[in-house]
């Protein structure tokens, strides 16, 4: 079964967690002025930085791939990559910018040039960052293997065979649903990303488009409901029934209700219960993300009809390997039309994340209902 990592292995400010893998996604703060630092990017503790989460923290693979296409571009502009063509047309599509005639693709990754307008610019690479759709440290590491720009491999365990099937699999039995409805994507952030469009493109078709923010999100959650929707609601008090059906009544074209459960980071959860209810007599959705409380400790899917979940986190374990899921429930009412087009705008895994997941996930429930018992 996977190691478990004792407190005294966490390494001093800037070092990676875990401290022997490349594909480390955390990074240590071990200190209040650390945090300080990091988030003000003030330059003593930046220049010590090693790792850290990848749609803040360039993976030193990832930038050997950029400086690799930029060579191959022949464009004074900066180059920038994502996981797939499909990531890119909806980039393109979403700015408006002309890309596609600049872009290079070799095994699936595509990079394009950054344009000349520093706004549009801004716009596309905060796309990149609130839609998850970046490529791996593993998938950049094989890409530099092939090309002889590295010459060897993180060791670590991994379970090669059947792997995707296997996550799939125990996403679902968590969540009590086959195993076809538990849809991986590369990372938490793309699963937000998918379901959200996915939903929004479809009761967009019947003349429903606003969205209602229930609580204070994840600062990228809201992201992603402000860059796809306008005018969104936004209600704050997690246990105000009537503020919902209230917004309900004066909004009839209302789309969905997105939501953490619980929140992050104020730990604040609805009634997931009378939510749905609501919502479904309303004919809008429901989105759950359970990042902060898991597959194991929450069962949302049946007051839900799409819950995702960051399995970076607490799926993994180990904060060495991305990943997320996208559960649709079997029941929504939204099913037929709903899964195809989720799977549609979701980036899949990289095979070698998938086998080390495969790994660590074993003793996933086992240790969160450690950490239920213990909170």
């Amino acid at each position: 079964m996977p190691a478990h990592y004792p407190i005294s292995s966490v390494p001093e400010v800037g070092g990676r967690i875990p401290a022997d893998s490349v594909h480390a996604v955390s990074v240590s703060l071990p200190r209040v002025s650390d945090v300080i630092g990091y988030e003000e990017k003030i330059s003593e503790t930046m220049s010590r930085i090693q790792s850290g989460y990848p749609r803040f923290v360039a993976h030193p693979y990832v930038t050997a791939i950029v400086d690799y296409f930029q060579n191959l571009s022949h464009s004074d502009r900066p180059c920038v990559v994502v996981s797939s063509d499909a990531a890119a047309e909806d980039l393109f599509s979403w700015s408006g910018y002309r890309g596609k005639v600049h872009c290079i693709e070799e095994d699936g990754i595509v990079a394009f040039p950054l344009p000349e307008d520093e706004s549009l610019s801004s716009h596309l690479l905060s796309y990149i960052q609130h839609t998850g759709c970046l490529v791996s440290s593993r998938r950049a590491e094989d890409f530099l293997l092939a090309r002889n720009l590295i010459s060897s491999v993180q060791k670590e365990d991994r379970i090669t065979e059947q792997p995707g099937q296997r996550v799939s699999e125990e996403m679902a039995r968590l969540n009590g649903v086959p195993s076809k409805d538990a849809i991986l994507s590369v990372s938490g952030m793309n699963s937000v990303y998918a379901a959200f469009r996915a939903m929004h493109e479809l009761q967009k078709r019947k003349g429903r488009t606003v969205w209602i923010q229930l609580g204070w999100l994840y600062v990228d959650n809201i992201r992603i409901v402000e860059k796809f929707t306008e005018d969104p609601v936004v209600i704050y008090q997690m246990d105000s029934l009537e503020s919902i059906k209230e917004a309900l009544r004066t909004n009839k074209n209302v789309a969905g209700i997105i939501t953490e459960v619980p929140t992050n980071p104020l730990l604040q959860t609805a009634d997931l219960v009378e939510l749905y209810e609501v919502a479904a007599e309303s004919g809008c959705m429901v989105l759950s993300d359970i990042s902060v409380g898991s597959s194991v400790c929450i069962n949302a899917i049946s007051h839900s009809d799409v819950v995702v979940e960051s399995l970076t986190k607490f799926a993994s374990g180990s904060g060495d390997v991305m990943m997320g899921a996208a559960i649709i429930n079997p029941d929504s009412a939204f099913y037929s039309e709903l899964r195809p087009l989720v799977e549609r705008y979701v980036e899949a895994p990289y095979i070698s994340d998938l086998e080390r997941l495969a790994y660590r996930i074993q003793d996933y429930e086992e240790r969160m209902s450690r950490i239920d018992s213990s909170v």
